[in-house]
């Protein structure tokens, strides 16, 4: 018992294992990408690629078609027009709301349905390295704070044989008090892959170190720029 209550407080290192990405590998590679929404384009010829671990920022004002393009990049959604390539079985979202977890399941639960090779004993051992040890595996996900919730979505991605090499965030710290965002920085820092983050927290961004910057401007300016010095 007293076991658990130190638990609770001992700070906790979020550590992602190494992704592997190769200095000069093309992540994404867009071209003339444009996406429609209704009858509106949202944005038009969009030129831009990831190549190895960069740390993209990706900005616009709220309609400008951020969301649409991440969607784009995951291949959930097809442009209107232009081509884009992009290696999605190594990427891996992290959204504001992190859909990737059910609030219903238990974190054992979560674990297996992300990773179905590894077994009960695997998932806890899993687990226990982002800090859910022994009955934590067990308890419901719904009872997770913001900063915990994060902490199981980045064992659930990392776990797989083969971790991401690129990161999506989507308003990763809006459910996050001060410890937890600065915990989920401080793993990120350390991470070698790639970053696309969506954020209008700017301490949070100047954190990651990013070096490019997309702009989608107003939807009805219909064009995009990329600022290779954000």
């Amino acid at each position: 018992e007293a076991r658990a209550k130190v638990e609770r407080v001992v700070p906790i290192r979020i550590e992602l294992p190494q992704s592997g990405l190769p200095a000069h590998h093309v992540l994404v590679d867009a071209r003339g990408v444009s996406v429609e929404r209704g009858g509106r384009t949202l944005f038009a010829s969009l030129d831009f690629s990831v190549i190895g671990p960069e740390r993209i920022a990706l900005a616009g004002p709220n309609g400008s078609g951020k969301t649409s393009l991440i969607r784009t990049i995951l291949g959930l959604d097809a442009p209107s027009s232009g081509t884009i390539a992009s290696e999605r079985e190594r990427m891996a979202l992290l959204d504001q709301d992190l859909t990737l977890v059910g609030s219903a399941e238990s974190l054992i639960d979560a674990m297996q349905r992300h990773n179905p090779a590894i077994d009960r004993r695997q998932a806890h051992e899993a687990l226990a390295a982002y800090g859910f040890r022994n009955n934590l595996a067990h308890r419901a996900v719904a009872t997770l704070s913001g900063g915990e919730r994060v902490r199981l979505a980045l064992a659930c991605l990392f776990s797989r044989p083969e971790p991401p090499q690129m990161l999506i965030l989507d308003e990763p710290t809006n459910h996050l008090d001060l410890a937890a965002t600065e915990q989920l920085e401080t793993a990120l820092n350390a991470y070698d892959g790639a970053i696309l983050c969506v954020s209008h927290d700017s301490t949070f961004r100047s954190a990651l170190g990013i070096s490019k910057e997309i702009t989608l401007p107003e939807a009805s300016e219909r064009s995009a720029s990329l600022n290779g010095n954000a």
